[in-house]
């Protein structure tokens, strides 16, 4: 009887672990794609914002 018990306690544990790990990569790629969407966003903004810059230059400028 109390080998059962202690099989089920070891499989939950073992099944807790296993859900932990799961989670932990799952953050571990959820964080590594929003770093690299980040990067995307900055190089957009930073295109954009020199294109803002030179539109206004030309116009002011007439050019």
């Amino acid at each position: 009887m109390s080998e059962k018990k202690n099989d089920s306690w070891l499989s939950s544990a073992l099944r807790g672990a296993v859900v932990l790990c799961g989670i932990a990569v799952l953050v571990s790629i959820a964080a590594r794609l929003l770093l690299e969407v980040w990067w995307i966003v900055a190089v957009a903004l930073a295109v954009g914002f020199g294109l803002w810059l030179l539109v206004r230059f030309i116009r002011r400028n007439d050019l």
